[in-house]
């Protein structure tokens, strides 16, 4: 009796461990794709990026440079098809032969700030638990508001763009 009674418990042991849904960990390495979540009324575009970081801050910050960045090198491939999906540099050199003006552009204090919203709280949608293996970077997922109107009128005024 005693032995039906433990391989009972221990059947019911693992049943209850086999369904339990375990969270998943990603790294903070894992290279996250930004994509379209809408167009706005005043021509801007709601784009959902991730950003990896030691801090919170540092995260978002590199969020919103990844969000301009894959706008006007990559073009947004993901998400709704209202955005628009082409690139707005179409020159596919253009990183490279204006490096010294996008170094200055994406710097800490660069001029790319103005086109880009800073998530507002509720915006923060998820942050991922820092990996073991991602030396205590965290991931954010962020949603943001880019103003494609005032980055192309930048970019035509110091002659990036035609």
């Amino acid at each position: 009796m005693k032995i039906k009674l433990i391989i009972l418990s221990l059947a019911c042991v693992g049943l209850m461990t086999a369904c339990k849904s375990k969270a998943k960990t990603i790294s903070g390495y894992y290279d996250y794709s930004t994509e379209c979540v809408a167009k706005g009324f005043n021509g801007s575009q709601i784009v959902k990026t991730w950003g990896i970081g030691l801090s919170q801050y540092e995260a978002e910050t590199n969020a919103r440079i990844k969000a301009v960045d894959e706008i006007l090198f990559k073009g947004l491939r993901n998400g709704s098809a209202d955005c628009n999906m082409k690139p707005l540099i179409a020159n596919p050199n253009a990183k490279r032969d204006y490096e010294n003006y996008f170094n200055q552009f994406f710097s800490e204090n660069g001029s790319f700030q103005n086109y880009v919203s800073f998530p507002e709280k509720n915006w923060l949608e998820r942050k991922l638990n820092i990996n073991p293996s991602s030396d205590g970077k965290t991931a954010y997922e962020l949603v943001v508001e880019v103003d494609m109107i005032g980055l192309k009128s930048h970019l035509q005024k110091d002659n990036i763009i035609q």
